[in-house]
C-alpha cells in the first residue's frame, strides 16, 4: 500500500449505541457515503535475526456525507514494537499503541410526557479520549515443535474506552502453550 492513498466515495458502516436494547449495551449501524485520504509509514530496523524494531503510524481524513463525525474512527494510530530472540530459545516482545481520540453518539433521554410512555433518546456527539497501551511478551521454546508464552497486557494498567461504556481491560496476563507438528 502507497504511504499516500485516496479512497473513492463509498457507502460506510458506523457503529452506535442501540437505543432500542434496554441496557444500551448494543450498537446498531448507520451508513454515510464518505471518502478516506490515510497518510501511513513505516520504518522497521533488523540487525540481525535476534533483533528487529518497527515504527509505524497513519493520519486518516474522513470527509463525510451526512454524518457530523466518523464514529469510532481514530484520526491518527500509532505503534512501536520490539522483538529480541536470546539464542533462539526465549523470545522478547514488547508492542506499544497510541491511538488518538474517537467521536461516539451518546444517547441521552429526552422528555417522557406521560407515565409508561417510552423514552426517547436524543443522540450527543460525546468525544472519547485517545489512549496508550503497552504488553511485553516473553515466550520460551523447548524444541522445534513446543514452546510456552507469556504476556503481560495494558502494562501502565491504564482505563480507556475503545467504545463507549466499554472501559478495557486492566493489567493482565495470558500464558500457554504452543505445539506443532
Amino acid at each position: 500500500m502507497p504511504w499516500f492513498q485516496t479512497a473513492p466515495t463509498r457507502t460506510t458502516r458506523f457503529f452506535v449505541t442501540d437505543t432500542n436494547a434496554f441496557l444500551r449495551n448494543s450498537f446498531s449501524l448507520v451508513f454515510d457515503d464518505i471518502s478516506v485520504t490515510k497518510i501511513k509509514a513505516e520504518l522497521e530496523f533488523v540487525k540481525s535475526a535476534r533483533l528487529r524494531l518497527s515504527v509505524g503510524g497513519s493520519y486518516n481524513h474522513y470527509k463525510l456525507g451526512n454524518q457530523r463525525y466518523a464514529w469510532y474512527k481514530p484520526e491518527y494510530e500509532f505503534d512501536f514494537s520490539a522483538r529480541y530472540s536470546l539464542q533462539n530459545k526465549i523470545v522478547i516482545t514488547l508492542k506499544t499503541t497510541v491511538n488518538g481520540a474517537v467521536w461516539a453518539l451518546k444517547p441521552s433521554p429526552g422528555i417522557i410526557l406521560h407515565e409508561g410512555d417510552k423514552a426517547n433518546f436524543t443522540m450527543e456527539p460525546e468525544k472519547i479520549s485517545g489512549w496508550v497501551d503497552a504488553s511485553l511478551g516473553a515466550e520460551y521454546r523447548f524444541n522445534k515443535s513446543l514452546s510456552f508464552w507469556l504476556n503481560f497486557n495494558n502494562l501502565t494498567n491504564n482505563t480507556y474506552f475503545h467504545w463507549l461504556n466499554y472501559r478495557s481491560y486492566g493489567l493482565n496476563v495470558l500464558g500457554g502453550v504452543s505445539y506443532s507438528f
